[in-house]
């Protein structure tokens, strides 16, 4: 997490949103909070030409997750402004269209610093502020449970093209997860094999499974009876 830390009130919330049908929806949304909006309407060459903009025009921000705009693929997505941002001290939200399909695998290696996610049909003037608020929160310090990490075991079940079906048996031994490739750190990646247990960081307290995330992946030892783990 952030080193915690003072944030100043969110006053002017930027609105990163490659459709332009969805403006006047943001512009509602973002003043029924209670905060003036800034649409960013422009693609950006770089994730950091994104987050160097909001912050000097806002001390928040909502991004969609896909970012297209005239058959133009920017270079990067909304989690990586969103995570960009809360480790640059900026509470931010990131919302989606397509919650189920992306949070477990294109979110997924970002979600340790996306502490909102929500679906589009989900965005209100109550959730953004309740997300802003939650989020500055976190950044000072104020970690839910569900966010915080614990040792746990992670079993590979299957090995698909691009992600991983596992099991964490200290959130839900019976319900599996999918988990990206690029979670795993490059020594692991490409010797994923089903079977294989490791061990991890992991916010077993999680409600769900899209609000998972995983640290400091490493093999598993062999089971120790008397660790908990096994």
């Amino acid at each position: 997490m952030t080193t915690a830390s003072i944030l100043p009130a969110v006053q002017t919330v930027a609105i990163l949103d490659d459709d332009p049908y969805n403006y006047d929806l943001w512009k509602m949304w973002v003043e029924g909070a209670g905060y003036t909006p800034v649409i960013l309407e422009e693609p950006f060459s770089t994730l950091n030409e994104a987050v160097k903009r909001i912050t000097s025009i806002a001390q928040g921000a909502v991004c969609d997750h896909k970012l297209t705009q005239l058959g133009y693929k920017w270079p990067f997505d909304g989690a990586e402004v969103v995570a960009r941002l809360y480790e640059n001290n900026t509470p931010a939200i990131l919302v989606t269209k397509y919650r189920r399909l992306e949070a477990e695998l294109s979110i997924r290696r970002y979600r340790r610093s996306i502490p909102i996610l929500l679906s589009f049909e989900d965005v209100s003037p109550a959730s953004i502020r309740q997300g802003l608020n939650r989020c500055a929160a976190e950044i000072q310090g104020g970690i839910l449970p569900g966010r915080r990490t614990h040792r746990a075991i992670v079993r590979v079940d299957e090995v698909a093209n691009g992600y991983v079906v596992a099991f964490v048996s200290q959130w839900n031994p019976h319900q599996a997860v999918n988990i990206s490739k690029d979670v795993f750190p490059d020594n692991i990646r490409n010797q994923l094999v089903g079977g294989q247990r490791y061990v991890a960081m992991v916010n077993i307290g999680a409600a769900n499974s899209d609000e998972l995330y995983f640290e400091n992946i490493a093999l598993a030892p062999d089971p120790d009876p008397d660790d908990g783990l096994a």
